[in-house]
């Protein structure tokens, strides 16, 4: 486990900076396929802020999810034609603040709960992109909104790909028996895969690629 944070987490944000990915990234044995973008917040707040307060700078970031959560809850509770927030909803946000996994990696280098803001704007502007779509509103924003942050999550961490599978796999559904064309569910798919990884997966694997050709 020390291995890990060390040389994963830790170093291969160091490297980035530094200009040493590309050429410490199989000497230090870190998976090519491993985005370090996520770890450069961990490498400058425990390098530069004394502890217990980069640990706090960490667990603000991951913090924002629970934000993103009530606005979800309350996106959810407006399609049911709830004004107010139902017994439902306020169980849900229960639940998905006492989740283990969360609740174990808060204030820490792990990244799972660092990227999960980036996909919870993905789903929250997805639904509300689909809600306004079945009103006949204007919903590209929305939707192209939701394809950006779920396709950058991918990017730097391609476990994401499963919410992308099952935001399109849910608007697809939500817009099958809909009088209105398939518009939404089409810019979400185009967004989603045509966008994808730009700004992670490029960075996962060719950051400073141009210190291969200088050696």
């Amino acid at each position: 486990m020390i291995y890990l944070i060390t040389t994963i987490i830790v170093y291969s944000g160091y490297a980035l900076i530094h200009g040493r990915f590309a050429v410490d990234n199989a000497a230090a044995s870190l998976q090519s396929f491993l985005n370090p973008l996520p770890n450069v917040l961990t490498y400058v707040a425990l390098s530069t802020v004394p502890f217990p307060a980069n640990t706090w700078v960490l667990a603000l970031v991951q913090l924002l999810s629970l934000l993103l959560l009530a606005l979800i809850c309350q996106e959810v509770d407006h399609d049911f034609g709830h004004d107010k927030p139902s017994a439902a909803a306020l169980l849900a946000l229960l639940l998905s603040v006492l989740a283990p996994l969360w609740g174990s990696e808060l204030g820490t280098s792990f990244f799972d709960a660092t990227l999960a803001p980036i996909v919870l704007v993905g789903l929250l502007f997805g639904l509300r992109g689909m809600a306004q779509a079945t009103e006949a509103q204007p919903a590209f924003g929305a939707l192209l909104l939701a394809g950006c942050a779920i396709s950058f999550a991918i990017g730097l961490k391609l476990t994401n790909a499963v919410f992308a599978v099952g935001l399109l796999s849910t608007s697809t559904l939500k817009f099958q028996h809909n009088s209105q064309p398939c518009a939404g569910s089409l810019y979400l798919a185009k967004t989603c895969w045509r966008l994808p990884m730009a700004g992670g997966i490029s960075l996962s694997v060719t950051p400073n690629s141009s210190e291969y050709s200088a050696r």
